[in-house]
């Protein structure tokens, strides 16, 4: 039969973040636990719904509106409003493309891709956008990354400091 530590006389002393935690506990409403999960579900929710309507915001972009089919002229019309009430209630999408790539950005790297022409690294392509809900990040933009197609092009005054190629 084995003992139970903490029991009277075993000289069990919990330290103070044992202390602390089991504090936090007790006192931790049981709901707070489900309201996380619900608060990260919304977040990717929000930052998925963002994410498509910028892309169909983008496509629609490209393309004159007396270009789309009848049953389709209507469509930017709806996109735009859904934008306007995405940021009214606090999303904000941010696109990098054409900015200078920097170490530390919050940004995902997903590619560097050597480029011709370029000496610095530049952020080629976005293919999805940070999302902030309220100011607070909730998905970072994942981007491609021009770079100099050899590393005698790259010096520190001309790119901060030099980027690291890994992700």
């Amino acid at each position: 039969m084995s003992k139970v530590r903490g029991g009277a006389g075993d000289g069990f002393r919990p330290g103070p973040n044992q202390f602390r935690q089991f504090i936090n506990d007790a006192n931790r409403p049981a709901s707070e636990d489900a309201e996380g999960e619900l608060s990260r579900a919304a977040s990717k929710t929000i930052a998925s719904m963002a994410t498509a309507l910028w892309r169909v915001k983008r496509k629609l972009e490209e393309v004159p509106a007396e270009h789309l089919p009848d049953n389709l002229r209507h469509l930017p019309r709806h996109v735009r409003a859904a934008w306007d009430t995405m940021t009214a209630e606090g999303v904000e999408v941010i696109d990098p493309t054409g900015k200078k790539y920097k170490v530390g950005m919050a940004v995902k790297p997903i590619a560097f891709q050597p480029t011709p022409g370029v000496a610095v690294d530049m952020i080629h392509e976005t293919v999805s956008p940070s999302v902030l809900y309220r100011g607070k990040t909730i998905q970072s933009a994942d981007v491609i990354v021009a770079c100099p197609p050899s590393e005698e092009l790259r010096t520190p005054e001309n790119n901060d400091g030099g980027t690291s190629h890994g992700a």
